[in-house]
């Protein structure tokens, strides 16, 4: 996937493979995951300070040079979710290249979540539910 900043300079190319499975486990309890691996590549503009000689010729402290970068990192993803009668329970785990959003470059996120899915119904307001993650 190619990314590029509409308001800034730089751009983000991330490519990635990877396996899929999924189970179902029992009747209300499936589980999903892909495992993998990603490149991205990155050019961006980084802030520099010049030699004491060329800030007096040019009359500046600093100026701005193109970056490069090229990183490689797993892709992993797992999801485990659990339906009951009335509601829902999943616990997801991620680890993976984000392609930032042109204000902050891209980079690698990790971490996980937990969804749960409660119908909450007053009378005559129906269906509603409530959604916590966390």
């Amino acid at each position: 996937m190619y990314f590029g900043y509409t308001r800034g300079f730089g751009n983000s190319g991330i490519q990635s493979a990877g396996f899929n499975y999924s189970a179902k486990i029992s009747r209300n309890l499936q589980l999903s995951a892909r495992i993998g691996a990603a490149r991205a590549a990155s050019t961006s503009l980084n802030e520099v300070t010049l030699a004491p000689a060329i800030a007096a010729l040019v009359g500046e402290s600093g100026g701005k040079q193109i970056a490069h970068a090229l990183h490689y990192s797993p892709a992993v993803q797992v999801q485990l979710a659990r339906s009951f009668r009335r509601s829902e329970f999943s616990l997801f785990y991620g680890d993976q290249i984000m392609p930032g959003n042109g204000v902050y470059a891209t980079s690698r996120s990790n971490g996980g979540e937990l969804h749960l899915v409660i119908p909450v119904c007053i009378s005559g307001i129906s269906p509603c539910t409530v959604r916590i993650t966390g």
